[in-house]
């Protein structure tokens, strides 16, 4: 959303924009979102070996067994009884956390009339009634799409134009 907003972005350069369960507000990351950052760095130093290992982990900042499925995508692949590691830079991320929750322009400020279209989860928490009008002021061309599912969900089970497979 950012990019597409963003006033040195060329005209044309996009045709259409995807929003994937996000609005274009700002306000800080609930703590959830660092306890995951905490628990995956506890993994690394732990220096687990296994899936079930970072399972345990991450089980203590997660009840979840979806939301951990996910978050363990990005353990890489085991190489040679090394110890799993992230191939996300945590050190980086947990040093940014606090600016995750931010959004570079004002309502107003800037406006794309691009066709949009914003996928909601309606189990979900990260589009709601208050950012929607937000959303609109953005991307005055918007439409919503609720989807049947939370947040977390695995979008390879779904076609947009289709539903549920």
């Amino acid at each position: 959303m950012a990019v597409t907003l963003h006033p040195d972005l060329p005209l044309h350069l996009l045709s259409h924009l995807i929003v994937a369960d996000i609005a274009p507000s700002k306000g800080p990351l609930s703590s959830e979102f660092q306890a995951y950052v905490g628990a995956m760095k506890q993994m690394e130093e732990s220096k687990v070996s296994t899936r079930k290992d970072a399972q345990d982990i991450l089980a203590a900042h997660e009840p979840d067994p979806m939301t951990r499925a996910f978050l363990l995508t990005n353990l890489l692949p085991p190489e040679h009884n090394m110890p799993l590691r992230f191939r996300i830079p945590l050190h980086t991320i947990g040093a940014a956390i606090s600016e995750l929750g931010s959004f570079p322009y004002e309502p107003g400020e800037r406006e794309w009339d691009g066709p949009t279209l914003f996928i909601k989860g309606t189990k979900s928490k990260y589009i709601n009634d208050r950012n929607i009008p937000i959303a609109k002021e953005f991307f005055p061309n918007a439409t919503l799409e609720p989807l049947e599912a939370g947040h977390w969900v695995h979008a390879e089970k779904y076609v947009i134009s289709k539903g549920p497979q």
